[in-house]
């Protein structure tokens, strides 16, 4: 899970309106200010609070801690700034490249097989013809190993990938 939200970072006001990406932790904190009574709407530009983020690395991932300001601070003294701020924010759609399910496939399979980035870009290969069966009386016994029978069932990492997430799972 990702949250993205557009923030003014203290004494880099001049760089404008940035959008700031956190994940469920920092979200579920800032959830849980907004409903304290105490801190109020954070989020008014004339009254609101700014807060002290924290980012220390962790293993593997850094953990960030977020902490409300006692005091409220407005989002500027200048009027105009604030207007210009609030009307012009990025989007995160238009910052960020949204990839389709074939580009993010094949990337996830050269990661899963670097050695067969050739046979990523062709199309897949038909599995061969089933082999006829012998008559009866000279099959050989079930229990007996080939290379047919190893390799029976088993699909290739885009073929997995297909099964776990098809074009038509996608919620996108």
């Amino acid at each position: 899970m990702r949250i993205f939200a557009p923030v003014i970072v203290r004494g880099e006001e001049d760089k404008g309106v940035r959008l700031w990406g956190f994940g469920k932790n920092v979200y579920k904190t800032l959830m849980a200010y907004a409903a304290d009574e105490e801190i109020g709407d954070f989020t008014d530009v004339i009254s609101g609070r700014d807060f002290t983020v924290e980012v220390v690395q962790g293993n593997p991932y850094p953990e960030t801690t977020v902490r409300p300001r006692m005091k409220e601070a407005p989002l500027s003294e200048d009027n105009s700034q604030v207007e210009l701020w609030l009307k012009d924010q990025p989007k995160a759609e238009e910052s960020f490249t949204k990839y389709d399910f074939d580009f993010v496939k094949r990337q996830l399979a050269k990661y899963l097989d670097p050695d067969s980035e050739d046979a990523q870009d062709a199309p897949a290969a038909s599995a061969p013809a089933p082999t006829q069966a012998a008559p009866a009386a000279v099959q050989a016994p079930a229990n007996n190993f080939t290379v047919d029978t190893a390799t029976a069932g088993k699909k290739d990492t885009a073929s997995k990938f297909d099964d776990l997430f098809g074009d038509d799972d996608l919620p996108f």
